[in-house]
């Protein structure tokens, strides 16, 4: 999904978006690919 849809489905700014994407990113230590992996893994676990 690209930041627009989330925030469009999620009811916030691209923004808010942006903020929280660069949190979760700054406390899992990781970038790129490697967040992409870990949030494939991650919703594959749910």
């Amino acid at each position: 999904m690209t930041t627009r849809d989330i925030a469009d489905a999620m009811g916030i700014t691209v923004h808010t978006v942006n903020s929280h994407r660069k949190s979760i990113v700054a406390k899992l230590g990781v970038v790129g690919a490697e967040l992409v992996r870990l949030a494939t893994i991650y919703n594959h676990a749910r």
